[in-house]
């Protein structure tokens, strides 16, 4: 019991920290094209 709830809480970490990763590389590269439209 006490292992499949730690899988389960490892595995839902996992899928919001690579969400959270995705997330962030979308708004970097949305903020380099803002960038270069001004330059």
């Amino acid at each position: 019991m006490e292992f499949s709830t730690t899988l389960i809480h490892t595995a839902s970490f996992a899928i919001w920290s690579y969400r959270n990763r995705f997330k962030n590389q979308y708004q970097f590269y949305k903020g380099v094209e803002v960038l270069k439209n001004c330059a």
